[in-house]
């Protein structure tokens, strides 16, 4: 039986387990600490390490408006779009982006709750296979990111 852990480890948790402040565990994790000691810098690693902590990317995101994230839309994995898909991340992982894929079986629907999943993690762009380049302006109408189209004609 897999036991789910009851708390994440938190900023404020590692803060307080090295008896320093919530800015200096933060200016330590985020490379901004040229004027924390070497001793203190040791202190929350170590204390990292024991705790298990795990920076949360997403509220990093949030701060600095800037995910690092890329939505990949694509109609069918069945087809050439393998190839496609690992390329894309091969590509992303290489300039410290992460993508968040997606197949949508060639149905409007699906495709449409991806793209709003998409918009809702604040990706910051989209490669995007559409199933019905009819129907893409539709979905796109919306979108303020910058949207790659591949393999498709659109609207």
């Amino acid at each position: 039986m897999i036991q789910k852990n009851q708390h994440r480890v938190t900023i404020k948790d590692v803060a307080r387990q090295a008896d320093v402040s919530i800015a200096t565990v933060s200016k330590i994790i985020n490379g901004k600490d040229e004027h924390i000691s070497e001793a203190t810098r040791q202190k929350v690693f170590e204390t990292i390490d024991h705790l298990g902590y795990v920076q949360n990317s997403m509220a990093k995101g949030l701060k600095e408006s800037n995910t690092k994230t890329l939505g990949l839309v694509i109609p069918d994995i069945g087809n050439a779009f393998p190839e496609m898909a690992k390329g894309a991340q091969d590509e992303a992982f290489a300039h410290g982006y992460t993508v968040l894929f997606g197949s949508t079986d060639n149905n409007y629907i699906q495709e449409e709750k991806f793209l709003d999943a998409l918009k809702s993690k604040m990706v910051e762009g989209i490669i995007y296979v559409s199933s019905d380049p009819a129907t893409s302006k539709k979905l796109l109408a919306d979108i303020s990111v910058p949207v790659v189209f591949i393999d498709r004609k659109t609207c």
